[in-house]
């Protein structure tokens, strides 16, 4: 089943990245031009320094690929990814050699956004429509809930959230989570929130800051975040088309804007940045800490997680119609 998955896969990929590119085509070019251009980007393809693996991890009789939405790897290379609504969210547990391990936290989500671990082997998701975050333990017991069910919160609400996306954890122990990524919600006629959050490791709020808009340091819909070693947080800004820096006490430190829509990032070894691109094109990307591009892995449906581990294999979560979990090596 999973070989001729991986078939299938190859004809779609293929046919995404045709459609990918005639989408970016205006009408008026030549056919010569669309042709040129067509094969220049399949080329770029050909050229990345990345192959999938197939078959890296077999799920267990009546276990299926379900909507993918995040994944991470902890301290012990154990790997976490998380399913969305169909046919049930879940946390799925693997061990590094890609053996599945467990699942747990079966249907609590609305909508499962985003997943991260913290450094005492927690690990932490959040439930972008059902406005919570819940922290569990590596062996999947309930520890603590951020926000409450079903209630939305506005900009400046100091316990609940409206579109609460993703999280990291900072050196200290801190937990910094995105707020405002809201697409078809609870309430679909008020934008999500435009903010990030800091607790303590504990769940007690410290601060938060962040306003809507597009100018230096706003944000429109976050959709994820990570943290590099110099301790700045890098914002997913997807409605901005960018992402964003800050220090951990807000202040604007930047933007990098070469990343099309970026749905979530990943920093690596040397701060290595591993970062997805919007629905439009449907990449990723592997960049320098300055984000200057070094690689792109194309052909892929809805990337939407991502995370590497120390051997710098890439795991990459697709919804949308991609429903499954992919992992890449250098070739």
């Amino acid at each position: 089943h999973l070989v001729d998955r991986g078939q299938q896969r190859s004809f779609e990929r293929g046919d995404a990245l045709l459609r990918g590119r005639l989408r970016r085509v205006p009408l008026v070019v030549g056919f010569r031009r669309l042709v040129l251009g067509t094969l220049a980007f399949a080329n770029a393809e050909e050229a990345s320094g990345y192959k999938p693996v197939e078959n890296w991890t077999q799920l267990p009789n009546g276990e299926k690929w379900g909507a993918m939405s995040s994944v991470v790897i902890d301290a012990k290379g154990r790997i976490y990814a998380l399913q969305r609504e169909k046919p049930t969210s879940k946390i799925m547990v693997f061990d590094a050699g890609g053996k599945y391990l467990n699942s747990f936290a079966e249907g609590m989500f609305k909508t499962a956004h985003g997943i991260f671990t913290t450094r005492d082997g927690s690990v932490w998701a959040t439930d972008r429509d059902g406005e919570v975050v819940y922290k569990f333990s590596a062996d999947g017991k309930l520890l603590l809930t951020l926000g409450q069910k079903d209630v939305i919160g506005d900009n400046d609400s100091r316990d609940a959230f409206h579109g609460v996306s993703a999280g990291v954890e900072a050196p200290n122990g801190d937990i910094f989570l995105s707020d405002g990524e809201n697409v078809g919600g609870a309430d679909t006629k008020t934008p999500g929130n435009a903010r990030v959050m800091q607790f303590s490791k504990d769940g007690k709020l410290i601060k938060f800051w962040g306003t809507r808009g597009k100018g230096d340091g706003q944000l429109n819909g976050p959709h994820c975040l990570a943290m590099n070693s110099k301790g700045q947080l890098l914002v997913c800004d997807r409605g901005n088309k960018r992402v964003v820096i800050f220090d951990q006490d807000g202040k604007y430190l930047g933007q990098m804007t070469q990343f099309d829509a970026p749905g979530a990032i990943a920093v690596g070894k040397n701060d290595t940045l591993y970062v997805t691109g919007g629905a439009d094109d449907d990449s990723v990307y592997v960049a320098k800490a300055d984000g200057t591009i070094q690689d792109h892995i194309g052909g892929l449906t809805h990337p939407h997680g991502i995370a590497v581990d120390a051997q710098g294999a890439i795991y990459i979560a697709e919804v949308g119609g991609g429903d499954s979990l992919l992992k890449y090596v250098k070739k």
